[in-house]
């Protein structure tokens, strides 16, 4: 069968990216190319538009069985079709969905000028949770493992951070239990967070090691006390936050074990490109120190203290230090704005899909903030699924 799929400007990369996949399932049994429109959008182009653009390859449409145009293309397709004498049909409204097309054709089922394929067949999408983080883990460019967990140089996938206030919950079996729920809802790595001038080596040390017997993931520590992070490191912690200037030669005894995340030492009033130089001058001298888990974490202040110059730093440091992965850390922003979380979780996770980050780091430290580990896995779903449609 050969068939030859109609898009606009924008969708194009999408759609050769799909039928690649498709091709590669069905080889020769399918030959798909591509016609792209002057036109940016599916939902603009009309058949007036259409048939000028077919008449003028009216030798080249020959070569195909069937013409597939945008499920949301308005009008109907039979004058076109009988023009040019050739099966023009509408495909679904969105290209993810373009493989359940082609299995229908190959099925031997009839398509329409008129409405989109996925009402006419009742197609439903397929891909469901698991298959869309099988296929969104799949291929993936390793930078290294933090415990188990895999941490991608650039998402997607993207990992989930989720941070639970020592002082906020003093109970280990409390703090316990909260960590079981995080992990249940989707945290990927469970972190510590210690208070300024904490230091409970006892309580920090039994914690860890009921967390190791209870919940299978790993687990990392935030804080800034060195005595808490060398007792968390012996007890085999995973992931060390914060790490500053001042304290990489304190820790270079642990360089090639632990992963550490890297921030930069900077005001509020610094600009993006100020965290960019710095961030660079610390991951080189981490380094040299013999550092090789590192991430890098280039901290998004609250609004109105620096979140549009955060957002820059972060996308600087997603397009000039491409080996390394680094961290969205949402905390400042769904904590400190006075919204419902749901809402600036979704558009903080989309922003980091965007930029490419391999992990956010969550809190739920405010009432309004509690179930934000659930809302942030969610939106990464539907970041996937979006990114696969």
């Amino acid at each position: 069968m050969r068939l030859l799929i109609v898009t606009g400007t924008l969708a194009e990369s999408i759609v050769r990216n799909v039928i690649s996949r498709i091709s590669k399932k069905y080889g020769d049994e399918v030959h798909i190319e591509v016609l792209v429109l002057d036109v940016p959008v599916a939902a603009l182009i009309t058949t007036q538009k259409l048939l000028a653009e077919l008449k003028s390859k009216k030798d080249y449409i020959k070569n195909f069985d069937i013409v597939i145009v945008p499920g949301l293309m308005r009008g109907d397709l039979a004058h076109v079709a009988k023009y040019l004498d050739k099966p023009i049909y509408k495909g679904t409204k969105y290209v993810g969905d373009l493989e359940l097309v082609i299995e229908a054709l190959l099925k031997g089922e009839k398509l329409s000028t008129q409405i989109p394929a996925d009402e006419l067949l009742n197609i439903k999408s397929s891909i469901n949770i698991k298959k869309v983080n099988e296929i969104i883990e799949t291929g993936v460019k390793e930078a290294f493992k933090v415990g188990s967990l895999s941490i991608p140089i650039r998402g997607p996938p993207i990992r989930i951070f989720a941070e639970i206030s020592l002082g906020s919950i003093g109970d280990v079996q409390e703090f316990l239990k909260y960590a079981k729920k995080l992990s249940d809802q989707g945290a990927d790595l469970i972190v510590i967070g210690t208070e300024v001038n904490s230091l409970d080596i006892n309580r920090l040390h039994s914690l860890i090691k009921e967390l190791r017997r209870n919940i299978p993931k790993p687990l990392g520590i935030d804080s800034i006390n060195i005595d808490e992070i060398k007792v968390a490191i012996d007890e085999g912690i995973d992931l060390v936050m914060n790490l500053s200037r001042e304290s990489l030669n304190t820790f270079k005894d642990y360089a090639s074990d632990v992963a550490f995340v890297l921030t930069p030492e900077v005001s509020r009033d610094h600009k993006a490109e100020d965290k960019l130089r710095e961030i660079t001058k610390m991951l080189n001298e981490a380094i040299d120190l013999g550092y090789r888990k590192l991430m890098i974490d280039p901290i998004i202040p609250p609004p109105l203290f620096g979140l549009v110059e955060g957002l820059l730093a972060l996308r600087y440091v997603s397009t000039s230090i491409k080996n390394y992965p680094f961290l969205l850390s949402i905390a400042n922003v769904v904590e400190l704005i006075d919204a419902d979380s749901h809402g600036v979780n979704a558009l903080l996770t989309s922003i980091a899909m965007e930029v490419g980050a391999s992990a956010i780091l969550v809190t739920e430290s405010s009432w309004k903030t509690r179930g934000s580990v659930y809302e942030v896995r969610k939106s990464l779903y539907m970041n996937y699924l979006a990114k696969l449609r």
